[in-house]
């Protein structure tokens, strides 16, 4: 065993020990317990350049780092227990001069009362492990074993009551995710509880997209962002969409999206650029296709047969903001994009690209056996803060200031309608194409509208209150005579993190927008609710919050500092 220290001075031991034929390296902290494991040499050569992105180009069998881990398949291995992994996090303090992300994070197994271990009776499914039965089970004395509820809301509990016995020195920890892990691995899987016949139709969810549904795959590889006050891997200051769904519905959320992935491949991506795009809160994109990730979802976790549970099962496909939004940091011809849309590299032919791909990979999953889907539509990228912090768009003849700011919201409006009419046509051909398939799109332009006109959810003209500050961080942008306005940003910050409290803003928990492209957590609880609600409308789902009881549920998350898991309400 070997001590050395973090470059924080939190102490860590590195214990090494021969799983199969591979040598894994387990790295422990003091306070973040989570182990991460390690090819060592290779791993960190990949990570390294990518701090020295002009030579990443050198090192192509980088590109491995973002191919999400999967259980050990070696059959002599397969037969260890599963155990119940709790991950729990310290939120913030609250006072003005403390950091603003988490104090600690950390995970723990689940017990019970008496301390027996909760084991998990169960096999691998379509990437899920569907759980047959739970147990307690003595460490000492394998007779002493006591059975359990198999159920999202008795595993919760547990967990809760599991971290509820161990208070850390930075304060009192709140349950957060829910996960299965095999003795001797580092691997967490999402547990599948027995279906339900008086339950509703869906008992699993599989994500798709980038970051705006990643919930922390990308951080987990790179381990450097997105850094504090990010909250723990998400591009959001909590949880994002995917984590309230699952705490909501009890839903088995499996999540295969990473940060910066885009719709089309974009080779020409110049490595020399990538820092200080992540330092102006660009977006990152090193991490390839959607495709890559339904590639590993179609190869890595489903069995020759293809997938075993369709009707069960919901895909979640959300992305192609990145191929429009890459435009800008990256390549510098954002006018081009906008201005001359007929063009080559006009925004009708990358949208045709985009939509092209989104319903390439629906196709692919389907022809695997999937039948049921949900397409998120872009949010108006003509609303989002980059709108205001955007300094490459240079329209011919027009100042900068106000005026040219209002002329990038119109035609990044523009994008946005296009591609979403588009997208939404092309699933409908998709429809008719593959007859039996449950093809749902859900409608971000339109619940993002709502939410900036206080509109009801409904799609109705009644005022309803949100729960937002939409006048502190509001903008004027445009003439006297026609002026419009833009929600800033709350944190001012980059992608690798900052410990000054003075880049995030007084209303983070009410504000729309995170940072320059992304959505707040309390945003993030509406679209989980909108979703939700969507799956309802489809006969999926049984039930769905008033707006009235969404907006309560929200805000209890704000007040507790942190969203916990132990108010799943599903079983």
């Amino acid at each position: 065993m070997m001590v050395a220290r973090s470059p924080e001075g939190r102490p860590l031991t590195v214990r090494v020990w021969l799983q199969g034929r591979v040598k894994r390296v387990r790295r422990w902290s003091a306070v973040r317990t989570r182990p991460v494991p390690l090819l060592a040499r290779a791993m960190r050569s990949c990570r390294a350049l990518l701090l020295l992105p002009s030579l990443l180009v050198s090192l192509p069998g980088c590109g491995w780092l973002f191919h999400k881990p999967r259980p050990d398949a070696e059959p002599l291995l397969a037969n260890r227990p599963w155990h119940v992994r709790c991950a729990w996090v310290v939120g913030p303090d609250g006072q003005p001069a403390s950091s603003p992300g988490p104090r600690a994070d950390g995970w723990t197994w689940a017990a019970d009362a008496e301390g027996r271990r909760v084991v998990v009776d169960g096999d691998l499914e379509d990437g899920f492990l569907r759980v047959e039965a739970l147990r307690a089970v003595s460490e000492h004395d394998d007779h002493d074993t006591v059975s359990l509820p198999a159920s999202a809301r008795a595993v919760a509990n547990l967990c809760a009551s599991t971290i509820a016995r161990q208070p850390t020195p930075a304060g009192t920890p709140e349950l957060y995710a829910v996960s299965a892990r095999r003795a001797g691995e580092s691997v967490d899987v999402t547990m599948a509880f027995p279906f339900d016949p008086n339950g509703p139709l869906i008992t699993r969810v599989v994500v798709l997209g980038d970051s705006l549904s990643d919930t922390g795959n990308l951080k987990e590889r790179l381990l450097v962002m997105p850094g504090s006050p990010y909250w723990l891997g998400r591009f959001a200051d909590g949880p994002n969409w995917a984590d309230w769904l699952a705490w909501n519905t009890g839903l088995a959320v499996q999540n295969h999206a990473f940060g910066g992935a885009v719709a089309v491949p974009h080779p020409d991506v110049p490595p020399a650029n990538v820092i200080a795009a992540i330092e102006q809160g660009g977006q990152l994109l090193l991490t390839g296709s959607v495709e890559r990730y339904v590639d590993d979802y179609l190869t890595r976790d489903l069995a020759p047969g293809g997938v075993a549970r369709p009707w069960d099962t919901v895909y979640v496909l959300w992305a192609g903001a990145n191929d429009y939004i890459s435009k800008e940091p990256f390549t510098g011809d954002i006018g081009t994009l906008l201005d001359t849309p007929h063009g080559t590299a006009g925004y009708r032919h990358v949208v045709d690209q985009t939509v092209t791909a989104l319903t390439g990979q629906i196709r692919r999953l389907n022809a695997a056996g999937a039948r049921r889907f949900m397409v998120v539509t872009l949010p108006n990228l003509g609303t989002t803060p980059m709108v205001l912090h955007n300094t490459s768009y240079q329209p011919e003849g027009m100042r900068a200031g106000s005026e040219r700011q209002a002329r990038l919201a119109a035609k990044l409006s523009e994008l946005t309608t296009y591609h979403n009419t588009h997208l939404q046509e092309a699933l409908a051909a998709l429809g008719r194409e593959m007859p039996g398939t449950t093809l749902i799109v859900a409608d971000a332009e339109r619940l993002l509208a709502s939410m900036l006109s206080r509109r009801a959810p409904d799609g109705r003209r009644q005022r309803f209150d949100y729960g937002f500050d939409l006048t502190a961080l509001s903008h004027e942008i445009g003439s006297r005579r026609s002026p419009q306005y833009v929600q800033d940003r709350c944190y001012r910050g980059s992608y690798l993190g900052s410990r000054d409290a003075e880049r995030v803003c007084p209303e983070a928990g009410r504000s729309v927008f995170w940072d320059t492209v992304h959505p707040s957590s309390y945003t993030h609880c509406w679209i989980a609710w909108f979703i939700q609600t969507e799956l309802v409308r489809a006969g999926l789902l049984d039930r769905v919050p008033t707006p009235e009881e969404a907006r309560s549920r929200c805000e209890a998350g704000l007040e507790m500092g942190t969203q916990p898991f132990s108010g799943v309400a599903g079983d």
